[in-house]
């Protein structure tokens, strides 16, 4: 046994702490490096089984056997699906500047993922109002008070034949009846005002590469949810989803399968960053800047800018000498009419961005 620094064997707690470290060196020891992200979707959770056990309220040694042979085995807890650049209908008489016309704001919309559930994810009240933060009591309670529920009921039920195996379901007569029927997407309280949802999926990429899951990006989605990063370049494990306790009107909170409800991307670890100051700098790197405003300059002159005009109190302006005599008189009581503030854009953010990737795409053929 080796001795410490006063010559006495190491205490049960520092043996307990090297043992722990052992563990995690081994864990790390035994992993491997990819070139890109790869996302795993599961069959089975954590626990190695099957993900839509937790949705269920029912399982028993009697009738688990008849669940699992039931549930599909191509099926996974959450889809995935690549985010969108645009996720709404463009009404064209909408007034530029659309959002749509940033190209910045597009990217950020495309990040990665949507990650949606397959089965209704349910939230319960009590009578008094206490939310239920588990799917499978909230599930219990529906069905315990089953006449009041029976339209929610009813709408689970449906839903329910999208990870079930129809010819099972329709050679068996399970018990309790509505042991195939009242299934739901799994969550359960991660604190008392927070609940978590397990996705279904694991992630691995490439060193100093994280997962971000958050949530959707310039969309509202139906949960308010926490966003967290995940050192996936190491950490190989089942990945969750962490959300806000949902505020309803009633009793009953129902989100709809195939509802994106978050976003999944990926971060690159930056270790050393500096940040600096600069008295003369123009806000940029002045190379860069020069050779921006010349190349807007020339879209300009070719007419290849936009103009978006503004009227009423959006055309308030400091530059207008109306405005500038008092802000208040303009804003309150109103601007003359023809009053119209008009801002210019010119694409050059997006003309550069392609020929960046262009020519990064020339040297890597060459």
């Amino acid at each position: 046994m080796p001795k410490d620094t006063l010559g006495t064997e190491p205490s049960r707690d520092t043996r307990a702490d090297l043992s722990a470290k052992n563990i995690a060196r081994g864990i790390l020891a035994a992993g491997s490096n990819v070139s890109h992200p790869i996302i795993t979707r599961c069959a089975y959770s954590s626990p190695r089984l099957p993900s839509f056990t937790e949705g269920s309220p029912y399982l028993s040694a009697v009738n688990i056997d008849l669940f699992l042979r039931a549930l599909r085995d191509d099926v996974g807890l959450m889809s995935v699906e690549p985010a969108r650049r645009i996720f709404r209908r463009v009404d064209p008489s909408e007034e530029y500047p659309l959002p749509e016309s940033c190209t910045p704001y597009l990217d950020a919309n495309s990040l990665g993922f949507y990650l949606k559930p397959l089965l209704p994810i349910v939230f319960v009240r009590t009578s008094k109002g206490e939310p239920l933060l588990d799917a499978r009591v909230a599930l219990k309670y529906l069905r315990e008070n089953s006449r009041k529920f029976s339209t929610v009921l009813d709408r689970i039920g449906q839903e329910a034949s999208r990870i079930l195996n129809a010819d099972v379901c329709e050679s068996v007569n399970p018990r309790p009846p509505w042991l195939l029927r009242d299934i739901t997407q799994p969550y359960r309280a991660f604190t008392a005002k927070h609940f978590s949802l397990r996705a279904g999926l694991w992630v691995h990429t490439p060193p100093g590469i994280s997962t971000v899951i958050g949530p959707l990006l310039n969309q509202s989605g139906p949960l308010s949810v926490v966003t967290g990063a995940i050192e996936t370049d190491w950490h190989h494990f089942e990945l969750f989803v962490v959300a806000e306790a949902p505020e309803f009107d009633g009793q009953v909170m129902v989100i709809d399968p195939d509802t994106p409800i978050a976003q999944m991307y990926f971060i690159t670890r930056a270790h050393q960053v500096e940040v600096r100051f600069s008295p003369d700098d123009p806000g940029a790197e002045p190379n860069y800047w020069s050779g921006w405003e010349e190349l807007g300059t020339s879209l300009t002159e070719e007419s290849k800018s936009r103009t978006s005009e503004q009227r009423g109190v959006a055309s308030v302006d400091l530059s207008c000498p109306h405005c500038y005599v008092s802000v208040t008189a303009a804003a309150e009581h109103g601007v003359p009419e023809g009053h119209v503030l008009r801002r210019g854009f010119n694409p050059a953010y997006k003309l550069l961005k392609h020929e960046y990737h262009a020519r990064g795409k020339k040297s890597h053929r060459s």
